[in-house]
């Protein structure tokens, strides 16, 4: 109630969107770097074959850029678990601006692969941000924290990024894209810092965004723990922690080796516009920002695996639409089924923070991510090779390829222990201890 005696209209939608300020922040500020990527990504390959690169160069530009990024993504993620992860993000999430500077000054399709290499080493941050968020979140709470920043915040920007990117490429050029692109990076970076303003007191780290109890979250600074020091490959020999790692490398590898050059598909076979490629992502990015909110009300897909299996499915029928020369809605509905295998990226986090130990979760995140860096590197080197022997053999290629992954993921669904039990029946969950 109001002063006056009258009904207090409630919000439909909080600010914090329940999780919490300090997670929302990263949610906001994630948004809008994602707005900012999708801005640049939905043009990014057309610009470097008009500097003159064929398709195998195209792909060796986006797929070598990943390699320092394989390379340095399990040190990050030992790194995450040991120093404050906020410094980490905000500078990762920063480089792309670095990025988008020397793009504005290449003038030849060898100098992007400088801009690629700022671009792929923004994804350092995210073993870091998934430390923070597995931490940060409230017991039972992850998926749905991930969920947010991992996929409802990319999905909300695709509704913008690649509408705006095509129409800013073909009516004012390249470089006009590249300069939004790092305004928003720029904002994005500031946000973090917000969020990073936090005191420590008792463990405990407050946000400066909110001063309820409710919304504090902390912000971890993990010791060395002693199982820390187990090898890599001892680690790797558990049963749980290696099916997430090979899950992190083929799902970024198998449906990707289809959608990596389909901008340069559309334009090259289909004769389509910049502009309508972007429209069709944003459009299809409005049926997986929905299905990126429904996800925390089917409580099948609360066991990742389910998530993933479903999410693959999704995107083998979109590479199965996308082969057929048919009218535009046809298209439509193949880039709504594009957009809904992006959830398949928090379904993975969550599975790795369900399976991991807290604190082997930095160095599996990192392994994961590694894992990811290395299909990330494979898929347009072989889409960029598919492509130079026939434009749509990415497409059937990787279709063949999904439909038998989505199958495997399935099969994983009863090793899942629902949050508590690993998939070495080992229970790996550990409980955030209480802060009441």
């Amino acid at each position: 109630m109001t002063h006056d005696g009258t009904p207090r209209t409630r919000l439909l939608i909080r600010p914090d969107l329940g999780l919490g300020r300090p997670i929302a922040g990263l949610f906001w500020a994630y948004l809008l770097w994602n707005v900012g990527f999708t801005l640049f990504a939905t043009v990014w390959t057309v610009f470097v074959q008009r500097l003159g690169a064929e398709p195998a160069q195209v792909g060796l530009v986006v797929g070598a850029a990943v390699i320092g990024r394989t390379l340095l993504s399990y040190p990050a993620g030992v790194l995450a678990g040991r120093v404050r992860p906020l410094p980490i993000v905000a500078v990762s999430m920063a480089l792309p601006v670095a990025g988008m500077l020397v793009l504005l000054v290449s003038d030849a399709w060898w100098q992007a692969l400088v801009a690629a290499v700022l671009i792929e080493l923004s994804g350092l941050g995210i073993p870091a941000l998934s430390v923070w968020l597995a931490s940060a979140s409230a017991a039972g709470q992850q998926t749905r924290s991930f969920t947010y920043v991992y996929t409802v915040a990319p999905q909300a920007a695709l509704l913008l990024g690649p509408l705006l990117g095509g129409l800013t490429a073909d009516r004012l050029g390249f470089p006009a894209v590249f300069v939004a692109a790092s305004a928003l990076f720029t904002v994005s970076v500031l946000i973090v810092g917000l969020v990073g303003r936090i005191r420590a007191a008792d463990g405990i780290a407050a946000s400066p965004i909110g001063t309820d109890a409710h919304d504090e979250a902390p912000e971890p600074v993990v010791a060395a723990a002693p199982g820390e020091s187990e090898p890599v490959a001892a680690m790797l020999r558990r049963p749980a922690i290696r099916v997430v790692v090979l899950l992190h490398l083929l799902v970024p590898l198998v449906p990707f080796i289809g959608f990596v050059l389909l901008a340069n598909f559309l334009t090259d076979e289909r004769d389509i516009s910049l502009s309508l490629i972007g429209t069709l992502g944003s459009v299809g990015a409005a049926a997986g920002l929905v299905a990126s909110l429904v996800i925390n009300r089917v409580s099948a897909l609360r066991n990742p695996f389910v998530g993933i299996a479903a999410s693959l499915v999704a995107g083998a029928v979109g590479l199965a639409l996308l082969q057929v020369d048919g009218p535009v809605l046809v298209l439509v509905v193949a880039f709504m089924l594009r957009a809904l295998l992006n959830p398949v990226w928090s379904f993975l986090s969550a599975a790795v923070a369900e399976v991991t130990p807290v604190r082997d979760r930095g160095r599996v995140f990192g392994l994961s991510e590694t894992g990811a860096g290395v299909g990330d590197i494979a898929a347009p080197l072989a889409a960029g090779g598919l492509y130079q022997l026939n434009p749509g053999l990415p497409l059937v290629v990787s279709f063949l390829g999904t439909v038998p992954l989505a199958v495997w993921a399935w099969t994983l669904r009863h090793r899942s222990g629902a949050g508590t039990t690993g998939l070495d029946g080992e229970t790996t969950l550990i409980d955030r201890p209480r802060s009441d």
